[in-house]
């Protein structure tokens, strides 16, 4: 009986925590509208076109169920149009304020 009682007993406790790992669907979408409310507030228009050179912005967010943080990359490719060189940069963020 007392065997039947811990397994249960971890049974439950494994399930607790796969549950609490899972991501929430509701902050996965708030960590993508949060996302892309900051993308278009800082990134309009995604394109800086000058003489010398084009860089294209976007960006990627994830939200961590296990740091509850919804975090955004900020990608920026840049191509500098006399020397034919391409670069790209990244930045990771979070959305969450400090």
């Amino acid at each position: 009986m007392r065997l039947a009682i811990s397994v249960a007993i971890a049974g439950l406790l494994c399930f607790s925590t796969y549950v609490s790992a899972q991501p929430n669907k509701e902050l996965q979408e708030r960590c993508g509208k949060r996302a892309a409310e900051a993308f278009a507030r800082e990134y309009s228009p995604p394109v800086l076109d000058t003489d010398d050179e084009q860089t294209l912005f976007n960006y990627e967010n994830h939200h961590s169920a296990g740091l509850n943080k919804c975090f955004f990359l900020e990608i920026a490719m840049s191509y500098e149009r006399k020397l034919c060189d391409c670069s790209t940069s990244t930045t990771t963020r979070s959305t969450e304020p400090s």
